[in-house]
């Protein structure tokens, strides 16, 4: 049994894969009967996991593992028949680029995934700016809102939903009362139990690089919802 863990924790999700719905558990049978029957058409995509050798980071297929999983199929198989490794530098892309990328132009997203999108948006991006002063924020909401195709009380709501909202008012509220230099690793903390009750698990060092990569996530994702819109419009 002990080994069978083991096997599990060759991958790990990416947590900007998280922000996009995973299928229905109807849907996941239904894909693992089909790559039953006809085989796993398009690889998962992976990344080297920097905080442990020998593991790997999904960033486009959580989907296909789960339903591999579903079937049995150990995480050695998987690594060994069933992944790609994406190369991000021909793309001048970010990790989080990439999962934007992949999985904007792909899904047709439902409005109640818009909404959920929205909510875990809003607070990547009110996380990412705690530390800047308050004339240099973009308003968090609006900018999520925008993103995902909802309204701004849509987003909010989706946020609270998300447990975004007692979060942000609890760290403005430190911020007034003055707290010294510990506040930043207290903040990824914050970061860290959020993704945590989004279901992953992150390190530390790769929280500060990932912050680091929202404004940029920000600014690929308007394009390629204006790309979208634009393909829908023809």
């Amino acid at each position: 049994m002990a080994e069978q863990a083991e096997k599990i924790e060759l991958f790990e999700i990416h947590p900007a894969a998280g922000i996009f719905p995973m299928l229905s558990d109807e849907e996941l049978m239904e894909l693992a009967n089909s790559i039953n029957v006809h085989g796993l058409r398009e690889k998962i995509g992976v990344i080297p996991n920097p905080a442990e050798k020998g593991k790997w980071l999904v960033l486009d297929g959580r989907n296909r593992l789960q339903a591999l999983r579903m079937l049995k199929v150990d995480d050695k198989k998987i690594l060994a028949d069933h992944i790609r490794i994406v190369d991000l530098k021909p793309m001048n892309a970010t990790p989080e680029e990439y999962v934007l990328m992949a999985n904007i132009e792909r899904r047709n997203l439902s409005r109640e995934q818009r909404k959920s999108l929205a909510g875990k948006l809003a607070i990547m991006l009110a996380e990412a700016q705690k530390d800047l002063p308050k004339e240099e924020r973009i308003d968090a909401l609006s900018e999520a809102a925008k993103k995902a195709g909802v309204s701004r009380r849509t987003a909010a709501t989706a946020k609270k939903a998300a447990g975004g909202t007692k979060k942000t008012k609890a760290s403005g509220a430190k911020k007034k009362a003055g707290v010294l230099p510990g506040m930043a690793n207290a903040q990824l903390g914050k970061i860290s139990e959020t993704l945590t009750r989004l279901g992953h698990n992150w390190p530390m060092g790769l929280l500060v690089e990932t912050k680091a990569n929202v404004e940029k996530i920000s600014l690929k994702l308007d394009e390629l919802i204006a790309k979208k819109k634009a393909e829908e419009t023809k």
